[in-house]
């Protein structure tokens, strides 16, 4: 047999697309444990690519050629189950056309909502060519399918679990436990990890805080004692130069403080006003 390009087919109704697309995206990234491939030579490598149309089809049963033409090309076909999808001509035709091609087999059903063979048609979340099986001709018989579904539903399998199902099959394991084993201890490893991370994020934020505390403390310290020089220069300094008639120096001075305060953050003010302190106390000494 030709290896085929896809490694499934998704088919689904266009009101579960939300769905459809968190699934798609799930699978095709879903990372194969390693050492599941000391046990099993055959694993492929990623279950990429999956096929989703994305495009509407607007008239009549019969599929377009190029869909045909991937179903086909589709190792297996998976299938979202809901009353929506149990009532999509489209949905059905292409299970329909899978069977004729392939039979019963790598048929993937994951329900969302509603049921199985439900009694209730409102609640049914099977296509008729899901639940019955065909004949030699590709005809619809009475007989039921025995094909089995995961269950997404949270009274059921829950989504996660009936995703590693649905990966399970995809690379033909009887049973998910092997895949949900594993998965588990992933995620416990996963949370230790992040529980890693998280603290060492919160211990930095922390020493930064601290940090940004002393660095607040330190600024208006500065701010005090340039304030400080202020002072002096205004009062202090002005009654050692009135003796002497050197009152003009303290215009400079006020210009100097009008500057302080439009530029109170800037860093070298204090430094700036020190030095103008010491250039202008020389003159209490003449």
């Amino acid at each position: 047999m030709n290896p085929k390009k896809y490694k499934a087919f998704l088919s689904y109704s266009r009101k579960d697309e939300k769905f459809a697309k968190r699934l798609h995206r799930e699978i095709e990234n879903y990372k194969i444990p390693k050492e599941l491939y000391s046990e099993n030579f055959n694993l492929p490598q990623s279950l990429s690519p999956i096929f989703r149309d994305i495009e509407e089809l607007v008239s009549g049963v019969t599929l377009p050629k190029a869909i045909l033409e991937k179903l086909e090309d589709s190792e297996n076909l998976i299938v979202i189950c809901s009353p929506n999808s149990a009532s999509s001509p489209w949905v059905n035709q292409e299970i329909l056309d899978y069977k004729k091609m392939y039979g019963e087999s790598n048929i993937y059903p994951i329900i969302i909502a509603g049921e199985a063979f439900a009694k209730d048609s409102q609640k049914e979340c099977f296509p008729p060519a899901l639940k019955y099986q065909i004949d030699e001709n590709g005809n619809l018989t009475d007989q039921p399918s025995n094909i089995l579904a995961s269950n997404a539903i949270k009274s059921e399998d829950g989504q996660e679990y009936a995703k590693i199902k649905l990966i399970a099959g995809l690379l033909g394991f009887d049973s998910a436990d092997k895949l949900w084993g594993r998965e588990e201890k992933r995620k416990r490893r996963n949370r230790v990890i992040w529980g890693s991370v998280t603290a060492v994020i919160l211990l930095i934020m922390a020493g930064l805080t601290v940090f940004s505390s002393i660095q607040k403390n330190r600024a208006q310290h500065s701010r005090n004692e340039a304030e400080k020089l202020i002072e002096y220069m205004l009062f202090d300094l002005k009654n050692k130069l009135e003796p002497i008639g050197k009152l003009s120096i303290l215009e400079d001075i006020q210009r100097a403080v009008g500057d302080y305060y439009q530029n109170i953050n800037h860093e070298n003010s204090f430094a700036v006003l020190r030095k103008m302190a010491v250039h202008y106390g020389q003159f209490g000494d003449i």
